[in-house]
């Protein structure tokens, strides 16, 4: 009883988190391709000319949708592109803010808990003794 009820908590953590990540990157992926357009020019041109801005969020959201079909690979990728993301965003540069950090850790927490999730419910479980 005790192991039927941790894959089920398994199963709605990966389901959770997978839904929170894809949200959470979709609403920067918006806020990164509308924050720059207007020093771009505005508009549709200011709009296309900051499509650059989103690409990592772009990824991001391809490696979490891929995680529904191919379920560790894709929780891996995953965790490699918020790490990707947390050094290149926090790290390689001069500027760090704490709200980028918090927002990189969060994809982090996520992903991390996607990926033991996927390869814990991915185990066969035990047969039970009668």
């Amino acid at each position: 009883m005790e192991n039927k009820q941790l894959v089920r908590l398994a199963i709605i953590l990966k389901h959770s988190s997978r839904i929170v990540l894809l949200i959470l990157s979709v609403g920067v992926l918006i806020f990164a391709l509308l924050s720059g357009s207007e020093s771009m020019g505005g508009g549709i041109k200011g709009l296309l000319k900051n499509i650059p801005n989103t690409l990592p969020w772009t990824v991001l959201i391809l490696a979490v949708l891929s995680s529904y079909k191919w379920a560790k690979a894709g929780s891996l990728i995953s965790l490699l592109v918020s790490l990707g993301l947390m050094y290149f965003l926090n790290f390689s540069r001069g500027n760090f803010f704490l709200s980028t950090f918090v927002l990189c850790l969060l994809l982090v927490f996520l992903s991390f808990t996607l990926v033991l999730t996927t390869w814990s419910s991915a185990q066969k479980p035990e047969p039970e003794e009668k």
